[in-house]
C-alpha cells in the first residue's frame, strides 16, 4: 500500500468497521497501505501487511482462492469489483470478508493502483448458513435480526416473508410489502432506478451478482445506503423460483469511506477550526502544528513555535509535568484532564487542563493535545475562596464589635438601675449616661453599616437624595464633631480656592463619608498628629482630600481597601472595625456621580481623595 496523504485521519476514524487498503496492480497485488484497524480486527500489524508482498494472496482460504482470481478480471474491465471470500486472521481462524475494490488509472488510462475496503461479514454469512439449515432457527433469527431478511417468489415478485427490520431500514412494516409487491420500486432512489431495472431483468434469467449496493429513500425522506445479499433458489429443473436475501443499512460505512477519502485539507480544516487550543508535537516536544486558538491563547504566532521544542519555548512551568504526560501516553496511549501551568509569550502565566492522544502523523508517532485555558476560572475560584474567608472573618469580627459596646451599655445600665444598693452622685450618673449614649451610638453606626453593605450586596441603592447644600458648613461640622471626640489630634481645613455657595449632594451621606475618612485618619495617626482636610474647586467639580501622616499602607492594602469585609490594619494594630466603611464610602461617592482614590506610602501617611459634581 502507498503512504497515505492522510495518516492523521486514521486517528479520527480508527473505530470504522471497514479496513481501508491500497495495493499494486500487478504480481501478487502487494500492499502499499493498510489502515491501523486491521490490528484490532484481524490481529496483523500494518508492518506485517506491508513487508510481505504475498500477504493478501497467501491468507485467502484455499477453497476460495481460485474463484477470487477467476473473477478479478472484472476489475480491469469495469474499474471496480466486489467479491466475498474467507480470509485468515493472525490467530489462524478464518473470517468472511466483503472486498470492494476500485481501479485507479493515470491520465493515459494505465492502471496504477488499486484502492479497496475489507468488511468483516462473518456474522452475516453465519446467519445465512443458519437460515438455510433450519426454518425454526431461521424465524427466530430473522424476527430479531438487525438486518432485513426476506424471501420473494419468482417470477411474480411477491414477498413471501419480510422481517420486522424493514421498519428500521425502509420505514415500512412487512405488511406494506405483502400488500404492495412493487413498493420496493417506489423506495429505490431515483438515481438508482435504472440500475434496479437492469438487475431485475438479469434476475429473471438467473443472472444474479453476489450482492447489490444502492440508495433508497426512507419513508422519513432520508436517503440511505443499502447492501443486499441474495441467494437464488431453484427448483428441481433448475428454474429460479425464489430469492432469499439480507439487506443491511450501510449508510454509516459509506459515510466513513467518504471521510477516509478526504485529503489532508479536511484534517487541517478540523484542526484549524477547533475553538479549543490544539497542538501536535513529537514525543520529544518538537512542535509540528498549532491552530489559531492556540496562538490566540498563548500570544505566540504559528511561525514562532513550529519547528521549535516546548523546552526551547519554555511552555511548561514545571517540565516534570510534561515528562509525566509523555510517560502516561507511552503506557496508555492517552492522558485526560491533566491540570498544569504554562507560560505563553513573554512568560504570560496560564493555568490549563490538557488532554492528549498518541497519533500517527506523516508515518511517525506524534502527540495531539488540546489545551483548555482555565486561568480566569481558577482566579475566580480563588477570589471566591478569599471572599468566603473574608465573610467568615467578618462574622467573627462583627460579633466582637457588637458585643463590646453592648456589654458596656448593659453594665452601666445595671449600675444606674441598682442605685438603691449603690447610691451614685449626679456627676457619676451623667458620666454613666454619657458612656451608655456613646456606646449606643457605636452600635447604631455598626448596624447602619451592616444595613448599607447589605443593600450594596443585593444591588440596591443606598438611598442617596442629592439637594443643594453648603459643603463648607458640612465639612466644618464634621471637623468640629470629630475634634471634640479626638482632642489628641489637630484637624486643619484648607481651601485652595473658594468653595461654591452650594453643591448638589446628600447632606447625611456626605457627612457619613467625611466622618468615616477623618475617623480613619485619626485612627491610624500617632497621638498629636495633624489631619488635613483639603478642598479644591474647578468649574464643574469639587475635590476633597483627607491627608494624614500616619503609618500608611502597603500596595496590597491599597488594592483591596474598597473591598467589602477588608480590614487594612496590620496584625499588630489594636484598631477596631468591621471592614465595611470604605466599601460604603465608595458606593456613596459613586451614587453621587463622583470618584474616589487612595494614595499611600508606608511610614509617610495616606491621602484619600474624592470628587463630587457641583451640579446635578
Amino acid at each position: 500500500m502507498h503512504n497515505s496523504t492522510d495518516k492523521r485521519i486514521e486517528y479520527i476514524l480508527s473505530f470504522s468497521p471497514a479496513i481501508i487498503y491500497a495495493c499494486r496492480v500487478d504480481g501478487n497485488f502487494g500492499a502499499t497501505f493498510v489502515s491501523e484497524n486491521i490490528s484490532s480486527q484481524f490481529g496483523y500489524s500494518t508492518r506485517e501487511c506491508l513487508d510481505n508482498p504475498d500477504f493478501w494472496r497467501s491468507n485467502i482460504h484455499p477453497d476460495d482462492c481460485e474463484r477470487v482470481f477467476e473473477n478479478y478480471g472484472a476489475l480491469y474491465e469495469k474499474g471496480h469489483h466486489t467479491h466475498e471470500y474467507r480470509f485468515r486472521r493472525k490467530d489462524g481462524s478464518y473470517v468472511w470478508v466483503l472486498d470492494e475494490v476500485n481501479l485507479i488509472r493515470d491520465s493515459e488510462g494505465n492502471p496504477v493502483e488499486i484502492i479497496g475496503s475489507w468488511l468483516d461479514i462473518t456474522q452475516r454469512k453465519e446467519t445465512e448458513e443458519v437460515l438455510l439449515k433450519s426454518d425454526v432457527r431461521y424465524r427466530l433469527l430473522t424476527e430479531n435480526a438487525k438486518d432485513l431478511i426476506y424471501r420473494m417468489s419468482l417470477p411474480d415478485g411477491h414477498y413471501e416473508y419480510v422481517s420486522p427490520a424493514s421498519v428500521d431500514l425502509f420505514g415500512y412494516p412487512p405488511s406494506e410489502f405483502y400488500d404492495s409487491p412493487k413498493l420496493i420500486q417506489k423506495i429505490i432512489h431515483p438515481d438508482w432506478q435504472k440500475y434496479f431495472e437492469e438487475q431485475w431483468d438479469k434476475l429473471e434469467v438467473g443472472d444474479m451478482p453476489p450482492y447489490y449496493e444502492y440508495q433508497i429513500i426512507h419513508k422519513s425522506g432520508e436517503t440511505r445506503w443499502v447492501h443486499q445479499r441474495n441467494v437464488l433458489i431453484r427448483d428441481n429443473s433448475g428454474q429460479p423460483v425464489a430469492i432469499e436475501g439480507i439487506a443491511s443499512d450501510i449508510t454509516e460505512r459509506k459515510e466513513t469511506e467518504v471521510a477516509l477519502l478526504k485529503s489532508e485539507a479536511l484534517f487541517r480544516a478540523f484542526f484549524q477550526a477547533n475553538p479549543v487550543a490544539s497542538i501536535i508535537t513529537s514525543p520529544l516536544g518538537l512542535v509540528h502544528m498549532v491552530n489559531p486558538a492556540f496562538t490566540s491563547r498563548t500570544d505566540f504566532s504559528a511561525e514562532e513555535v513550529v519547528g521549535r521544542t516546548a523546552q526551547e519555548l519554555g511552555f511548561w512551568r514545571d517540565p516534570e509535568d510534561r515528562n509525566r504526560m509523555v510517560a502516561a501516553i507511552k503506557e496508555y496511549g492517552f492522558i485526560d484532564n491533566l491540570e498544569t501551568s504554562f507560560y505563553g509569550k513573554d512568560s504570560k502565566p496560564m493555568t490549563c487542563i490538557v488532554s492528549s492522544r498518541a497519533i500517527e502523523y506523516k508515518g511517525e508517532v506524534r502527540i495531539l493535545s488540546i489545551v483548555i485555558d482555565v486561568t480566569e476560572q481558577r482566579k475566580a475560584e480563588e477570589a471566591l475562596r478569599k471572599l468566603d474567608q473574608a465573610k467568615s472573618d467578618f462574622i467573627s469580627t462583627a460579633a466582637h464589635e457588637l458585643r463590646t459596646p453592648l456589654i458596656a451599655v448593659i453594665g452601666y445600665c445595671e449600675l444606674l438601675e441598682n442605685v438603691d444598693n449603690n447610691p451614685l452622685t449626679e456627676e457619676q450618673k451623667k458620666s454613666y449616661l454619657s458612656i451608655v449614649q456613646s456606646n449606643a451610638e457605636i452600635l447604631n453606626h455598626l448596624v447602619d453599616d451592616l444595613l448599607d453593605v447589605g443593600r450594596i450586596q443585593i444591588g440596591r441603592s443606598l438611598g442617596v437624595v442629592p439637594k443643594e447644600n453648603d459643603l463648607s458648613v458640612i465639612i466644618e461640622k464634621a471637623v468640629q464633631s470629630l475634634s471634640v471626640k479626638s482632642q489628641r489630634h489637630d484637624i486643619i481645613v484648607t481651601h485652595d480656592n473658594a468653595l461654591p455657595g452650594t453643591v448638589w449632594l446628600d447632606r447625611a451621606r456626605i457627612t457619613q463619608v467625611l466622618n468615616n475618612l477623618i475617623s480613619n485618619a485619626i485612627k491610624y495617626s500617632p497621638q498629636g498628629g495633624t489631619i488635613i482636610v483639603e478642598t479644591m474647586t474647578d468649574e464643574d467639580t469639587v475635590t476633597i482630600s483627607i491627608i494624614d501622616r500616619g503609618q500608611g499602607m502597603t500596595p496590597q492594602q491599597i488594592e483591596h481597601i474598597f473591598d467589602r469585609f477588608y480590614r487594612g490594619e496590620d496584625e499588630n494594630s489594636a484598631t477596631s472595625g468591621l471592614g465595611l466603611g470604605m466599601s460604603i464610602v465608595k458606593q456613596i461617592i459613586v451614587d453621587h456621580g463622583g470618584k474616589i482614590s487612595v494614595s499611600s506610602q508606608q511610614g509617610a501617611g495616606t491621602t484619600v481623595t474624592f470628587t463630587l459634581p457641583i451640579r446635578q
